[in-house]
This record gives C-alpha cells, sequence and structure tokens, in this order.
C-alpha cells in the first residue's frame, strides 16, 4: 500500500513551507480496507523547530486541518495542526469550547496501517468504515492497541508525552511524540476524538466532538490524513542523488 500511495504524493520545493499532498487511490476505492480521506496534509520542520513552551510563534506558517466548526459541545475541537522532524511527532490542539483539564477525554485514535481491517474500531464498531486505529494519543499518555478483538478496549501503555496548555481553559495545547511509538509510518489517517464523558461527569455521548465531522459516517465516514515527507534539507538531498543517478543512466 505504501508503494501505491507513494505514486500519488506532490512535493513543492518552497523550502519550510507546508506541503499539501494530494492522495487519490484510497478515495477512489483501490486500496482494500481503505476510508475516505477528507484532507490530506504534512508540515515537515527542521529538528528543534517546534518548542513545547507559552508561544506559539513555532507554529507560524504551517497549514492546519479545516476548521471543525462552532458547534456548542462541553469541549469544542476548532482546530488540529500536525507536524514532524526526523524523530517528533508534534500535534496542536486549538479549541472553541475548551476542557477545565488536558486529560484522557482527548483521543487522538491513528490508523498507521491506513488499514480498516486491523485496530481499534471504537466501542460499539462506531468507527469500523473510518479507521482501526493502531496507537491513541490520550491525554498525555500514548498507547497501543492489543485487543483481540476491534472494539475491545485493550491497550499497552507507552509512555508519557509531553504537551504544554496555553490560554483560558486550556483553549491551546501542543505535544510532541516520538515518531517510533507510532512506529514511524509513512503516513497515517486519524480521528480526533473528544470523550464529554470524561470531564465534568457528562455521560451524553452525542455531545462528544470529532474531527472531522464525518467519523460517525457508516459508509462514507472521512478521515484526515498525514504524510512524514521528509523534511527540506533531507528533499534536497534526494532530489540530488536522484538527478546523479539520470545522468548515470543517460550516460
Amino acid at each position: 500500500a505504501r508503494g501505491a500511495l507513494a505514486n500519488h504524493i506532490t512535493f513543492r520545493e518552497d523550502s519550510m513551507q507546508p506541503i499539501r499532498i494530494a492522495i487519490l487511490a484510497a478515495a477512489a476505492g483501490m486500496i482494500p480496507g481503505a476510508a475516505v480521506q477528507a484532507v490530506t496534509l504534512s508540515n515537515p520542520v527542521a529538528d528543534g523547530a517546534i518548542v513545547l513552551d507559552d508561544s506559539r510563534d513555532d507554529w507560524n506558517g504551517l497549514e492546519r486541518y479545516p476548521d471543525d466548526g462552532n458547534e456548542s459541545y462541553p469541549i469544542d475541537i476548532g482546530f488540529i495542526t500536525i507536524a514532524h522532524d526526523s524523530s517528533m511527532l508534534y500535534i496542536r490542539y486549538q479549541m472553541y469550547h475548551p476542557s477545565p483539564t488536558f486529560s484522557g477525554n482527548w483521543k487522538l485514535l491513528i490508523d498507521t496501517d491506513q488499514d480498516t481491517s486491523t485496530g481499534y474500531h471504537g466501542q460499539n464498531s462506531v468507527y469500523q468504515d473510518a479507521l482501526g486505529a493502531e496507537v491513541m494519543i490520550e491525554g498525555a499518555s500514548a498507547f497501543q492497541f492489543t485487543g483481540a478483538t476491534q472494539d475491545a478496549f485493550s491497550w499497552n501503555w507507552m509512555g508519557f508525552h509531553g504537551f504544554s496548555e496555553t490560554g483560558e481553559g486550556p483553549n491551546d495545547i501542543e505535544l510532541a511524540v516520538p515518531l517510533s511509538w507510532i512506529g514511524n509510518p509513512q503516513t497515517f489517517n486519524f480521528i480526533l476524538w473528544v470523550d464529554s464523558n470524561s470531564d465534568g461527569g457528562i455521560s451524553d455521548e452525542t455531545l462528544d466532538d470529532h474531527l472531522p465531522n464525518g467519523a460517525y459516517g457508516g459508509s462514507t465516514a472521512t478521515v484526515h490524513t498525514y504524510t512524514l515527507v521528509p523534511e527540506p534539507a533531507s528533499l534536497s538531498v534526494l532530489s540530488l542523488g536522484a538527478m546523479g543517478l539520470l545522468r548515470r543512466r543517460s550516460a
């Protein structure tokens, strides 16, 4: 599947600018077990370019996923931005209605093999047409799925990751997770699920927020996708190597 996806990746060479990628194979049904992808992005940055602190200036110029909309949920997702360097995955949550605390009510479900037939499908398999998650970033912890069945909530704790929260609530949270924890995939699908039941004793699942909103869409369920293309310096080296190979072949 990775080879098929690579044939549909378009790179932009303007240094350190976010790279928007169109991956058509999955949406067209060319990859078995693939969900419908809403938006695919990649934001490669230099090592150390993003620092977990009170400033968000290091996120300037990075492309975020579309506005989730102000839907008046108790904890209401606004935007998510994802970036990466050679060893870390960076995630930023921006909220319309913040959570009183950043805890287990935040669940980023990551489908590292982009195969809906494997991994966690959610309680009662609510995400079975959207993704099968191998990794979950829940609050300040990361987990790997170990369930015997796809709807079984069974996870192996991998460790705590770094995070920083600012604003009222907080309403702006950034995280840093080692890429090795998610298996260093070339690309992955994801859903952000904010569980209102974990905050303030609310038990109505209809008040849970999701990004993208189409995660509950049945056969038309949608996911967002992130691709870990090399950071620009590495792209330049790869380009030079490819040019040299072409020259040798044409000689």
